[in-house]
Protein backbone atom coordinates (compact mmCIF):
# COMPACT_ATOMS: atom_id res chain seq x y z
CA UNK A 1 0.00 0.00 0.00
CA UNK A 2 0.98 3.27 -0.72
CA UNK A 3 1.79 5.37 2.26
CA UNK A 4 2.98 8.60 0.72
CA UNK A 5 1.61 11.97 2.36
CA UNK A 6 -1.51 13.13 -0.44
CA UNK A 7 -2.46 16.20 2.04
CA UNK A 8 -1.30 19.48 0.09
CA UNK A 9 -1.65 20.77 4.32
CA UNK A 10 2.58 20.70 4.79
CA UNK A 11 3.25 22.92 7.39
CA UNK A 12 6.39 25.08 7.09
CA UNK A 13 8.15 26.77 10.09
CA UNK A 14 10.47 29.01 10.45
CA UNK A 15 13.46 28.08 12.51
CA UNK A 16 13.81 30.31 15.23
CA UNK A 17 15.60 28.67 18.37
CA UNK A 18 18.79 27.22 18.71
CA UNK A 19 17.79 23.80 18.66
CA UNK A 20 15.12 24.11 15.22
CA UNK A 21 17.68 25.98 13.84
CA UNK A 22 21.02 22.92 14.47
CA UNK A 23 18.00 20.35 13.08
CA UNK A 24 18.18 22.17 10.06
CA UNK A 25 22.02 21.72 9.83
CA UNK A 26 21.61 17.83 10.61
CA UNK A 27 19.39 17.28 8.18
CA UNK A 28 21.65 19.29 6.00
CA UNK A 29 24.47 17.42 6.79
CA UNK A 30 22.96 13.74 5.92
CA UNK A 31 21.05 15.33 2.89
CA UNK A 32 24.86 16.78 1.42
CA UNK A 33 26.35 13.41 1.94
CA UNK A 34 23.66 11.41 0.62
CA UNK A 35 23.03 13.62 -2.74
CA UNK A 36 26.83 14.03 -3.32
CA UNK A 37 28.74 11.51 -1.57
CA UNK A 38 31.33 13.92 -0.48
CA UNK A 39 32.23 14.50 3.30
CA UNK A 40 31.85 18.34 4.62
CA UNK A 41 34.70 20.09 6.54
CA UNK A 42 36.47 18.23 9.36
CA UNK A 43 34.55 20.24 11.67
CA UNK A 44 31.27 19.56 10.51
CA UNK A 45 32.20 15.92 10.28
CA UNK A 46 32.65 16.01 13.59
CA UNK A 47 29.30 17.12 14.66
CA UNK A 48 27.25 15.71 12.09
CA UNK A 49 25.78 19.50 10.78
CA UNK A 50 26.60 21.40 8.37
CA UNK A 51 26.66 25.33 9.14
CA UNK A 52 28.13 27.67 7.19
CA UNK A 53 28.91 31.54 7.72
CA UNK A 54 25.77 32.55 5.36
CA UNK A 55 23.60 30.99 7.76
CA UNK A 56 24.17 34.01 10.36
CA UNK A 57 21.07 36.24 9.79
CA UNK A 58 19.68 33.74 7.12
CA UNK A 59 16.03 32.64 7.59
CA UNK A 60 15.97 28.68 7.69
CA UNK A 61 12.76 27.30 7.07
CA UNK A 62 11.71 23.53 7.53
CA UNK A 63 9.33 20.91 7.45
CA UNK A 64 8.29 17.92 9.85
CA UNK A 65 6.69 15.19 8.74
CA UNK A 66 6.00 11.99 11.26
CA UNK A 67 8.28 13.69 13.73
CA UNK A 68 10.97 13.57 11.49
CA UNK A 69 12.94 16.49 9.41
CA UNK A 70 11.34 16.20 6.23
CA UNK A 71 13.03 19.55 4.12
CA UNK A 72 14.84 22.50 4.84
CA UNK A 73 15.31 25.83 2.50
CA UNK A 74 17.65 28.91 3.37
CA UNK A 75 16.39 32.30 2.39
CA UNK A 76 18.71 35.54 2.27
CA UNK A 77 18.14 39.08 1.55
CA UNK A 78 20.18 41.40 0.00
CA UNK A 79 22.70 41.75 -2.55
CA UNK A 80 23.68 38.16 -3.48
CA UNK A 81 26.14 36.37 -1.84
CA UNK A 82 30.19 36.51 -2.85
CA UNK A 83 30.28 32.50 -3.54
CA UNK A 84 27.08 33.21 -5.75
CA UNK A 85 28.01 36.54 -7.63
CA UNK A 86 29.52 35.19 -10.39
CA UNK A 87 27.16 32.17 -11.24
CA UNK A 88 23.82 33.59 -10.50
CA UNK A 89 26.00 37.09 -12.89
CA UNK A 90 24.87 39.36 -10.38
CA UNK A 91 26.01 42.18 -12.14
CA UNK A 92 23.16 42.09 -14.23
CA UNK A 93 20.66 42.96 -11.11
CA UNK A 94 22.67 45.74 -9.87
CA UNK A 95 20.06 48.16 -10.09
CA UNK A 96 18.26 45.92 -7.82
CA UNK A 97 20.89 44.59 -5.41
CA UNK A 98 18.85 45.48 -2.03
CA UNK A 99 15.52 44.03 -3.35
CA UNK A 100 17.07 40.09 -3.95
CA UNK A 101 16.24 37.24 -2.50
CA UNK A 102 18.38 33.92 -2.60
CA UNK A 103 16.68 30.62 -1.49
CA UNK A 104 19.70 27.84 -1.56
CA UNK A 105 20.10 24.54 0.45
CA UNK A 106 17.20 23.14 -0.33
CA UNK A 107 16.67 19.68 0.57
CA UNK A 108 13.63 17.22 1.16
CA UNK A 109 13.62 13.95 2.15
CA UNK A 110 14.06 11.43 -0.67
CA UNK A 111 10.87 9.26 0.09
CA UNK A 112 8.82 12.68 -0.07
CA UNK A 113 10.03 13.84 -3.42
CA UNK A 114 6.71 12.78 -5.50
CA UNK A 115 5.08 14.98 -3.08
CA UNK A 116 3.93 18.84 -3.08
CA UNK A 117 6.06 19.09 -0.29
CA UNK A 118 8.88 20.93 -2.62
CA UNK A 119 6.28 23.01 -4.25
CA UNK A 120 5.08 24.18 -0.47
CA UNK A 121 8.34 24.76 0.71
CA UNK A 122 9.52 27.34 -2.44
CA UNK A 123 6.34 29.04 -2.13
CA UNK A 124 6.72 29.99 1.53
CA UNK A 125 9.94 31.02 0.50
CA UNK A 126 8.82 33.40 -2.24
CA UNK A 127 5.61 34.77 0.31
CA UNK A 128 8.34 35.84 2.45
CA UNK A 129 10.96 37.10 -0.22
CA UNK A 130 7.80 39.42 -1.31
CA UNK A 131 7.19 40.48 2.59
CA UNK A 132 10.70 40.98 3.10
CA UNK A 133 10.66 43.61 0.22
CA UNK A 134 12.29 41.33 -2.70
CA UNK A 135 11.31 41.79 -6.19
CA UNK A 136 13.14 38.97 -7.61
CA UNK A 137 13.73 35.22 -6.11
CA UNK A 138 17.04 33.29 -6.95
CA UNK A 139 17.85 29.65 -6.55
CA UNK A 140 20.28 27.24 -8.30
CA UNK A 141 19.78 23.61 -9.15
CA UNK A 142 21.51 20.41 -10.30
CA UNK A 143 20.32 19.34 -13.87
CA UNK A 144 18.01 16.65 -12.65
CA UNK A 145 16.08 18.94 -10.45
CA UNK A 146 16.02 22.01 -12.32
CA UNK A 147 12.77 20.81 -14.26
CA UNK A 148 10.84 21.16 -11.16
CA UNK A 149 11.89 24.22 -10.11
CA UNK A 150 10.99 25.71 -14.13
CA UNK A 151 7.41 23.73 -13.38
CA UNK A 152 7.06 26.44 -10.34
CA UNK A 153 7.41 29.27 -12.48
CA UNK A 154 10.85 29.91 -12.19
CA UNK A 155 13.43 30.79 -15.40
CA UNK A 156 16.72 29.36 -16.37
CA UNK A 157 18.54 32.04 -17.64
CA UNK A 158 22.13 31.53 -17.20
CA UNK A 159 24.59 29.01 -18.32
CA UNK A 160 25.56 26.16 -15.72
CA UNK A 161 28.42 27.20 -12.67
CA UNK A 162 30.07 25.11 -10.50
CA UNK A 163 29.56 24.98 -6.82
CA UNK A 164 32.37 23.19 -4.37
CA UNK A 165 31.07 20.26 -3.00
CA UNK A 166 28.05 20.54 -5.29
CA UNK A 167 28.93 20.44 -8.81
CA UNK A 168 27.63 21.45 -11.26
CA UNK A 169 24.39 24.76 -10.77
CA UNK A 170 22.03 25.48 -12.74
CA UNK A 171 20.80 29.42 -12.20
CA UNK A 172 16.74 29.90 -11.49
CA UNK A 173 15.10 33.10 -10.70
CA UNK A 174 11.68 34.37 -10.41
CA UNK A 175 9.88 37.34 -10.17
CA UNK A 176 7.91 38.14 -6.42
CA UNK A 177 7.08 41.48 -6.25
CA UNK A 178 3.84 41.35 -8.59
CA UNK A 179 3.43 42.47 -11.95
CA UNK A 180 5.95 45.44 -12.10
CA UNK A 181 8.83 43.11 -11.44
CA UNK A 182 7.40 40.29 -13.61
CA UNK A 183 7.55 42.50 -16.39
CA UNK A 184 11.08 43.93 -15.06
CA UNK A 185 12.22 40.76 -15.68
CA UNK A 186 10.60 39.55 -18.77
CA UNK A 187 12.32 42.93 -20.36
CA UNK A 188 16.14 42.17 -18.65
CA UNK A 189 15.82 38.77 -20.04
CA UNK A 190 14.29 39.31 -23.32
CA UNK A 191 17.25 42.25 -23.98
CA UNK A 192 19.90 39.62 -22.71
CA UNK A 193 18.78 37.00 -24.76
CA UNK A 194 18.77 39.90 -27.89
CA UNK A 195 22.19 40.69 -26.97
CA UNK A 196 23.37 37.31 -27.05
CA UNK A 197 22.17 36.57 -30.52
CA UNK A 198 23.68 40.17 -31.83
CA UNK A 199 26.72 38.96 -30.40
CA UNK A 200 26.66 35.12 -31.91
CA UNK A 201 25.51 37.12 -34.83
CA UNK A 202 28.28 39.44 -35.58
CA UNK A 203 30.64 36.21 -34.95
CA UNK A 204 29.44 34.55 -37.64
CA UNK A 205 30.18 37.34 -40.27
Amino acid sequence: MDEQPRSPAWDVRIAESREERDRVFRFRYDSHIAEYGRWPTTGSRERKILREVADEGATLLYVEWERRMAAALRLQFGPIPPDLRAGLQASRFRKLSRELAVADQIGVARALRRTTLLAHLVHRAEVLAHVGGAVLLFCHARDDQAHFFTALGFQLYAPAFSLVEQGMRYPLVKAVGGPASEAWLAAELSEASGSEHENQSGGRR
